[in-house]
């Protein structure tokens, strides 16, 4: 996948996760927002840098990552733990398997 999508999934996702912030209640407090995600490129773990110095300063927010080494596996493997982050980046070609 081109990482221009990948940085659009994940910008989406952040724009979702702020309305879950600010739909949340109390303003007063930090709130903490876990994203799954692997290790892209330089390029896009720039941009997502970026994204998420954004979004913690607009939503008094604080966004921990994790990072995927084998992202199929690891994220089925927290799905059905129940370990599953807040956030997480499903590329289109697995969709349907987690659909099921």
């Amino acid at each position: 996948m081109k990482s221009w999508k990948k940085i659009a999934v994940v910008s989406t996702a952040f724009i979702a996760a702020a309305a879950l912030t600010a739909c949340s209640g109390s303003s007063s407090s930090s709130k903490t927002i876990t994203i799954g995600l692997w290790k892209g490129s330089d390029a896009e773990s720039a941009a997502f840098k970026k994204l998420v110095t954004q979004f913690e300063k607009d939503n008094n927010a604080t966004v921990k990552t994790k990072i995927y080494s084998d992202y199929t596996t690891q994220l089925t493997t927290d799905l059905s733990g129940g370990t599953v982050p807040d956030v997480f980046y499903v590329d289109s070609s697995f969709y349907p398997y987690l659909q099921k």
